[in-house]
């Protein structure tokens, strides 16, 4: 599995957390661990598939200290050592022990150190991976007894773009279809992951609860439309070489509009929270 620049995580990290914020799962998440941990002081121990640079650290770390006021111990897991080696440095206030994992994530489940952790955790990760790959992971997940799962921000395929262009539509196909080519993993779920990861979950013994984490990007974000325009249009490109140059127009009208501030966007993603029923 390839890994993702730096400076993408860091442009999209405060669009991820407003998201987050707004799927609201965090609360239920809190709740059913400290019901789990009980009145003892032990550490809740988290594992973080597809670190990257720690923007799933940074977000829910803090709130897990605000919540359980507790000693945190995670394990975060990745393919890139050089996002692993800035994640382990992070800027937060909670007592946190950080252990780093260089790990192929397209070698499966096998390997994981699912067994003791409290949580396992993901964010923008399963859009990437197979339908089979998920079940593999779901059902490895029930085997170890892993009691609850927080998986953020998975592509759900909805883009609503204002003010609205003629291509908008071909390009959402084009580009979605560009999502499902193979990341490493065999065929990619793309916007399909919301809806397979939910269902695996369930078959693999899980209840599973569903927030709508979409972006809603404004004026604020013309940095990030700029380069959210720039990728849909080069995966559209690549996925229909004769409609380039209308792709590109479309590009370029999009950008005018994010550059002056009436660039409006709204991509679809979902949160789910599993947990392991008796």
């Amino acid at each position: 599995m390839s890994g993702f620049e730096a400076d993408w995580l860091d442009l999209r990290a405060a669009a991820d957390a407003r998201a987050r914020d707004e799927a609201g799962l965090e609360p239920a998440l809190l709740q059913a661990l400290a019901e789990r941990l009980g009145a003892d002081d032990r550490a809740v121990d988290v594992l973080d598939l597809g670190a990257g640079h720690g923007n799933n650290l940074r977000y829910l770390a803090s709130r897990l200290a605000a919540g359980l006021r507790r000693p945190q111990h995670w394990t975060l897991v990745d393919s890139d050592g050089g996002l692993l080696a800035a994640a382990a440095a992070p800027d937060l206030p909670a007592p946190i022990r950080i252990a780093t994992m260089r790990w192929d994530l397209a070698k499966g489940s096998p390997g994981l150190p699912l067994a003791g952790c409290d949580l396992v955790t993901a964010s923008a990760l399963f859009d990437l991976v197979s339908a089979d790959w998920v079940e593999d992971f779901a059902t490895a997940c029930a085997a170890a007894a892993v009691p609850l799962g927080l998986f953020a921000l998975s592509v759900d395929g909805r883009l609503d773009w204002t003010p609205r262009e003629p291509e908008d539509a071909e390009v959402a196909d084009l580009f979605h279809g560009h999502m499902r080519r193979d990341k490493g993993f065999g065929e990619a779920l793309g916007p399909d992951a919301p809806d397979a990861l939910a269902a695996a979950f369930e078959r693999a013994g899980y209840a599973v609860e569903r927030g709508d984490s979409a972006w809603r990007l404004g004026a604020a974000d013309a940095a990030m439309q700029t380069a959210l325009i720039e990728g849909y249009a080069a995966a559209a490109r690549e996925a229909a070489p004769a409609r380039a140059a209308a792709i590109d127009d479309w590009a370029a009208r999009r950008a005018a509009h994010a550059a002056r501030g009436a660039g409006r966007l709204t991509v679809g993603h979902a949160d789910l929270l599993v947990r392991l029923t008796d």
